[in-house]
């Protein structure tokens, strides 16, 4: 079972077991492209989906903890989290150690650049950033000390355009639905071995 925390999920476009609220109203589009996602890499896995966005595509670290233990009591054994909170927050970090402690494997997106972000910074989540190198199903294992893997950031490979929803959150979903699809008692460390790429986008020039 798989568990999306995210901005709700338009369910005549992509089948859930079920679905909860925990903030906002109606369900939003980056949502629905992330559980399309999701459901196309791992499509035997059962899609749970909490909602904890409200209208201004905001998230509370509380609306976060408790759609995380609600999921985890369902049954997820694997639960992606394409957001990132600036602060650390107690009731956030307890509800993940839990998670992590009961053998769920936690999926955080982290930005290209940056401070690292709450969820990812806490031990023992998978840390995902966009990497344009990748293509649809390719990873990279990056393991840097800052991220885990990257992936493609756009929801259907290389855009024409800008896709509305793309970046680290697309990122993580994909890393979320491959690790779905892997029957193995440590899919962490498989999907590593089988990354294309290896190291950062870029490697620091040294200068004289």
């Amino acid at each position: 079972m798989i568990g999306l925390i995210d901005s709700g999920v338009d369910a005549g476009a992509v089948a859930v077991a079920a679905q909860r609220r925990f903030a906002g109203e109606g369900w939003l589009e980056h949502g629905t492209v992330l559980a399309a996602i999701i459901a196309r890499l791992a499509p035997a896995v059962p899609l749970l989906s909490a909602q904890v966005f409200d209208d201004r595509a905001v998230a509370s670290a509380s609306a976060v903890a408790e759609a995380l233990d609600w999921l985890v009591d369902q049954g997820a054994r694997l639960v992606n989290m394409s957001l990132g909170l600036t602060a650390d927050r107690a009731v956030l970090a307890q509800a993940c150690a839990r998670a992590v402690a009961g053998g769920v494997v936690l999926v955080a997106s982290v930005p290209a650049i940056g401070p690292l972000v709450w969820p990812a910074a806490y031990a023992g989540v998978v840390r995902v950033t966009g990497d344009a190198r990748c293509r649809d199903d390719e990873l990279a294992w990056l393991d840097d000390g800052r991220v885990h893997f990257g992936a493609c950031p756009w929801p259907e490979g290389r855009p024409e355009g800008q896709p509305r929803v793309a970046g680290a959150s697309v990122a993580a979903a994909r890393v979320t639905g491959l690790l779905a699809a892997i029957a193995d008692a440590d899919p962490v460390a498989r999907l590593a071995a089988a990354a294309c790429h290896r190291g950062p986008q870029r490697r620091k020039v040294a200068t004289p």
